[in-house]
C-alpha cells in the first residue's frame, strides 16, 4: 500500500485517541471535527472518514462542536471539560446509584462513613486508570494525549480544566466526626448547672444544717426560760396554799337524809365551797403554767444558751417530778371536790324548797298539835303527828290539806328522782345514785294513797290505836317500799365504799360522803406536801 494510499505523513499531526471510544470511531472525533490544513486538501486530498456502521460517536467527541463547511474548524467560545477516566467511573458509579443530590448534606456517622465510602472509591479509580496507563503504554500509545497545545479537541489534561462539582465534592476535605456526647452544647450546659449546684450544696450544706440547728437550739433555750418563769410566777405560795384550804367533808353534819342539812352546816358547806373556787382558780393556773422541760435538739451543742439550759434542766429534774405529781393530784381530786360542791348544793336546795312550803303553806292548816284530841262523829282521836294535824274532823279542810300535800310531796319526789339520776354528787357514786333515783320515784308512787287517806279520813272507833288506821297503813306502805329500794342503794355504795356495809346507822349516807371527801382533800394534800419539800417555800 502507498503512503498516500494509507494517508501516512511522518508530518501530519495525529488526532488524539480516546481509549474510551467505541471500536467505529478509530481516530477518537466525530464525524466533520478535525484540523484539516490547505496543504491536507491540494498534497493528498480530503480524505474519507471511515465510520463502520457500528461505530457511534465517543462521549468525548460530543464536547466539539464543528462550525462551517469550509474546513475551518472553530472550537467553542467555552468548551466543556472533559471526564476523563475518574470523571467517567464516577459518572458511570453515579447512574447506577441514581442523581447526585448537592443540596442534602449528611452529617455525623453518616456523613463519615460517606466519605470512607468515596475515598474508597477514588482509591479504586486511582488504581485503575494507573492499570490503564501501563497498558496504554505497553501498547505504544502513551504519549498521544500530552500534546494539548495543536490537538483539534480537548485533551483530558487540559490545563483550563475546572473540576465539576461533584468532583469538587469527592475531593473535599472529609467531614468533622460528630463531637461525643458530653461535648455537646445541650448536654454541656446543665451538666455543669448540676455540677455547680452540687459542689455548693456540697459544700453550703452542712454550713447551712449547723446554723440551723443553732438557730433552734436557741429558740429552745429561749422557750424554756419563758416557760420557766411563767411556772415559777404560776406556782407561788399564795396559790400553793389556797389549794388545800377548801376542806367541805368538814362541813357535812351526820343526818338521815343528807340533803337535809341544818341550817348552820349549810353555811359552813357555802364557806368551805366559795374557798375551794379560790382553790380552782390556783389548780388552773398552775395547770397551765406546768414545770417545764427542755426540747431535745440534734445539734444543740453548737449553742452556748442551749448548754446552759440542759444544765438548768438537769437541776429541775427532781422538783419537775414532784410537781408532775401534784399536776396529776390536782387532775384527780379538784373536778370531784367542785362537782360534789355544786351537786350536793343543790340537792340541799331541792329539799330547803320543799320545807319553805311545808312551813308556808301546809303548817298553817296543821291546828292540832300533837296528842291533841280530834273529834269525829262516832270516836275521838289524839293527833299522831309530831308536827300537828289538820282539822280532819272538817272534811273540806281535811281535802284541802290532802291536795296540797299531795302538790308539795309530788314536786319533791320528782325534783329528787332527777336530781340523783342527773347531778349525782360524785363519779364514783354513780351506781348509788341510779338506785337512789329509783327510790324516790317509788315514793312518789304512793303518794296517792297517802292522800286519799288523809282526804278521808276514818278513825278507830274500836279503841285509840291507831287512831287512823287507813292513814298509819297507806304511811307504812310508803315507808316500806321506800326503805326496800334504799336498801338497794346501800348495797351498791358499799362497792365504793366498804365501810358502808359497816354502817348501820342512819346517817351511814352522810357518814359516806364525808369519808369520800377527806379522801380526795387528802390527796390533794399529800401532793402539795411532797411538793414543798422538794422544790420549798416559795
Amino acid at each position: 500500500m502507498s503512503p498516500r494510499a494509507d494517508r501516512f505523513d511522518p508530518n501530519r499531526q495525529l488526532p488524539e485517541i480516546d481509549p474510551f471510544a467505541p471500536a467505529g470511531n478509530a481516530s477518537g472525533t466525530s464525524q466533520g471535527t478535525g484540523t484539516a490544513s490547505a496543504s491536507e486538501g491540494t498534497g493528498f486530498g480530503a480524505p474519507q472518514q471511515m465510520q463502520a456502521p457500528w461505530g457511534r460517536k465517543s462521549r468525548a467527541s460530543s464536547y466539539v462542536k464543528s462550525i462551517g463547511s469550509t474546513g475551518t474548524q472553530q472550537q467553542s467560545a467555552q468548551p466543556m471539560a472533559p471526564s476523563g477516566f475518574e470523571r467517567i467511573a464516577f459518572d458511570r458509579e453515579q447512574q447506577r446509584k441514581g442523581p447526585y443530590e448537592e443540596g442534602k448534606k449528611l452529617k455525623g456517622k453518616k456523613a463519615i462513613k460517606a466519605y470512607e465510602a468515596e475515598q474508597e472509591a477514588k482509591r479504586r479509580r486511582a488504581e485503575e486508570e494507573a492499570r490503564r496507563a501501563a497498558d496504554r503504554e505497553s501498547k505504544g500509545v502513551a504519549g498521544f494525549a500530552d500534546r494539548t497545545s495543536k490537538v483539534r479537541g480537548v485533551s483530558i489534561s487540559n490545563p483550563d480544566y475546572v473540576p465539576t462539582a461533584i468532583e469538587g465534592a469527592i475531593d473535599a476535605a472529609p467531614p468533622k466526626p460528630p463531637k461525643p456526647w458530653y461535648k455537646k452544647f445541650a448536654i454541656m450546659v446543665p451538666a455543669s448547672i448540676v455540677l455547680v449546684v452540687a459542689l455548693a450544696v456540697g459544700i453550703g450544706w452542712p454550713a447551712y444544717l449547723q446554723v440551723q440547728a443553732t438557730n433552734e437550739a436557741n429558740a429552745a433555750a429561749e422557750q424554756y426560760q419563758r416557760a420557766m418563769q411563767a411556772y415559777e410566777v404560776a406556782w407561788s405560795e399564795d396559790n400553793l396554799h389556797s389549794l388545800i384550804a377548801a376542806k367541805p367533808s368538814t362541813a357535812i353534819s351526820s343526818v338521815d337524809n343528807p340533803l337535809q342539812q341544818p341550817a348552820d352546816a349549810q353555811k359552813n358547806l357555802d364557806s368551805q365551797c366559795s374557798l375551794l373556787e379560790e382553790a380552782s382558780r390556783a389548780a388552773t393556773a398552775m395547770t397551765q403554767a406546768p414545770p417545764p422541760s427542755v426540747a431535745q435538739i440534734a445539734g444543740g451543742e453548737f449553742s452556748s444558751a442551749y448548754q446552759d439550759v440542759l444544765a438548768q434542766d438537769a437541776s429541775f429534774e427532781r422538783e419537775r417530778a414532784s410537781a408532775t405529781a401534784l399536776l396529776d393530784g390536782i387532775a384527780v381530786t379538784m373536778p370531784q371536790l367542785q362537782q360534789f360542791c355544786t351537786n350536793f348544793r343543790l340537792g340541799v336546795a331541792i329539799e330547803n324548797a320543799s320545807g319553805i312550803r311545808d312551813e308556808t303553806e301546809l303548817a298553817p292548816l296543821r291546828t292540832f298539835k300533837q296528842g291533841a284530841a280530834m273529834k269525829f262523829d262516832k270516836a275521838t282521836v289524839a293527833c299522831p303527828d309530831a308536827q300537828g294535824c289538820p282539822d280532819l274532823p272538817n272534811k273540806d279542810k281535811a281535802k284541802q290539806y290532802s291536795e296540797l300535800w299531795a302538790d308539795i310531796a309530788e314536786e319533791h319526789d320528782t325534783a329528787l328522782s332527777t336530781h340523783y339520776a342527773e347531778q349525782c354528787w360524785l363519779d364514783a357514786l354513780t351506781p348509788y345514785c341510779v338506785l337512789m333515783s329509783s327510790a324516790w320515784t317509788t315514793h312518789k308512787e304512793d303518794n296517792g294513797d297517802v292522800a286519799s287517806a288523809l282526804g278521808s279520813p276514818k278513825p278507830n272507833e274500836a279503841g285509840p290505836t291507831p287512831p287512823l288506821p287507813d292513814l298509819d297503813a297507806a304511811r307504812a306502805a310508803q315507808t316500806k317500799n321506800y326503805a326496800d329500794a334504799e336498801h338497794l342503794a346501800y348495797l351498791e355504795a358499799g362497792k365504793v365504799d366498804a365501810a358502808v356495809l359497816a354502817d348501820d346507822k342512819p346517817e351511814w349516807e352522810t357518814s359516806m360522803v364525808t369519808r369520800l371527801l377527806k379522801s380526795f382533800e387528802h390527796h390533794l394534800s399529800e401532793g402539795q406536801a411532797g411538793y414543798l419539800d422538794v422544790a420549798g417555800s416559795k
